[in-house]
């Protein structure tokens, strides 16, 4: 008796070790299949270094967001992507490295929301604080970086021009006004420049995967912070039965006080059933007949055909890429030209000396350029944001709505602008010094033509 005694105390003490050590896998984001030995020493370190980021910068932010609820639930839904970000370090560390077809799966709901927060742009346009908004939006790409090879602490810094152009509209408008704006601008932007330090310190050349780590899965998503819920009432006191006929005489006179058949129509002797005709039931079938539940609804934006990313002869060939924010072409030759034609929220990156680019039928995407040798042209295309590292002799722009062109001061020397069908486009050079915020030029949308001389003469409208 006392030996098997012995025997359950110790299988009792092995279990309780077990039930620590599985504890301490998901406190540090590892599943709990994974074997103990599989996470290197530094994997937690790194996941509580990218949640230390999130607490010391993104929190904060949400208690300075109080002028805009629109904004603070955007920032909310951003800070999710981030916790997600830190849950699928954490994982990576303790895993194998997924196939490249498998990766895109396990990053599905992190691209999903990622999307969600961009889409904040689109559908608050006229809201009184739109570059705030703009800013989160063109900022959240940034996160994809987690399946960026081999450079995705340079894809960081390509990313975040973009959403810098929206908070140095900030700065702009607030400078000497409202200084908690200010404060708010800065401390957004200080996140990700923080974050692209810390991916060039940890994980530089792509996020850091454990080669002898457990099969990836995918870690649970962040919970929403929810508002505190009202108390929950409390149910009444149970009341003492009442006797048998108490109970039916109250039944019934509950049911007679409510007049339940005054709504109800007499049917004619014709109207039964009994009593119709053929053609009539046909007819009255027809009335009854249950109405077919509409189709789900499908995402209009996302392109019908298949992404290509592909050279062809001397033609890259870049088509129907959604959400794909990691697009780059750096083996690249001055005759190359590249066509990027149906593809929506996704950014492509050109490194090196190209001949040309059109840029056709895409929305919502971005697009970081070095040098172009003949012509830039964007065709048919929305809320497209163009960045020229280099130098370009011409832009052409044809029936777009909301193109922004980012161009340096070597480029900004020669660069001619033609334009025609459009609205909505802007210009950025860099201020007088590097320390001045980039100045905007408004491309002119609007003419003035009237005959001089019987000479038609036209000028840009001035708007002061």
């Amino acid at each position: 008796m006392e030996a098997a005694l012995n025997n359950l105390i110790t299988k009792i003490d092995a279990l309780g070790k077990r039930l620590d050590g599985i504890e301490a896998k998901l406190a540090n984001g590892v599943p709990a299949g994974a074997p103990a030995a599989a996470a290197p020493a530094n994997a937690s370190a790194a996941k509580k270094e990218f949640d230390d980021l999130i607490e010391e910068h993104l929190v904060p932010l949400v208690a300075k967001t109080t002028f805009s609820d629109v904004v603070k639930e955007q920032l909310n839904l951003m800070i999710e992507v981030a916790r997600d970000i830190s849950a699928f370090i954490g994982m990576a560390a303790a895993s194998k490295k997924p196939s490249p077809n498998d990766l895109p799966k396990l990053l599905a709901p992190i691209s999903e929301k990622m999307a969600k927060v961009s889409e904040y742009a689109n559908k608050n346009r006229a809201d009184k604080y739109f570059n705030n908004i703009s800013a989160i939006a063109e900022l959240s790409p940034c996160f994809g970086w987690i399946a960026v090879e081999p450079t995705p602490a340079p894809f960081i810094g390509d990313t975040i021009p973009s959403g810098e152009f929206y908070t140095n509209r900030i700065l702009m408008a607030n400078k000497g006004k409202d200084q908690a704006q200010c404060d708010w601008s800065k401390g957004l932007i200080s996140f990700f420049k923080e974050m692209q330090q810390y991916v060039k310190r940890v994980h530089t050349t792509g996020l850091v995967w454990n080669p002898k780590g457990a099969e990836a899965t995918a870690p649970a998503a962040a919970k929403p912070a929810e508002a505190a819920k009202p108390a929950a009432a409390k149910p009444a006191a149970a009341k003492p039965a009442a006797a048998s006929g108490d109970a039916k005489n109250a039944l019934f006179a509950s049911l007679n006080s409510a007049n339940l058949t005054k709504n109800l129509t007499h049917v004619r002797d014709d109207q039964k059933n009994k009593n119709m005709t053929a053609e009539q039931k046909q007819a009255l079938a027809a009335k009854v007949q249950p109405k077919k539940a509409p189709a789900p609804a499908r995402n209009s934006l996302k392109p019908k055909g298949d992404p290509v990313l592909e050279l062809r002869g001397a033609k890259w060939m870049v088509e129907n890429q959604f959400q794909k924010y990691d697009c780059t072409i750096d083996d690249t030759e001055k005759n190359h030209v590249v066509f990027a034609t149906g593809n929506v929220q996704s950014g492509l990156t050109v490194k090196g000396k190209i001949n040309a680019i059109t840029i056709d039928n895409c929305k919502k995407s971005s697009f970081v350029i070095d040098d172009v040798v003949s012509a830039i042209e964007v065709i048919n295309s929305n809320d497209i944001k163009l960045q020229i590292n280099g130098v370009a002799p011409s832009i052409n722009i044809d029936k777009c709505d909301g193109v922004q062109v980012f161009i340096q001061d070597e480029c900004a020397k020669n660069v001619q602008f033609y334009t025609s069908k459009t609205s909505s486009i802007c210009v950025s050079v860099p201020g007088a010094t590097p320390e001045d915020d980039p100045v905007e030029h408004p491309i002119p949308e609007q003419f003035i033509s009237s005959f001089k001389d019987k000479k038609l003469t036209t000028i840009e409208a001035s708007h002061v």
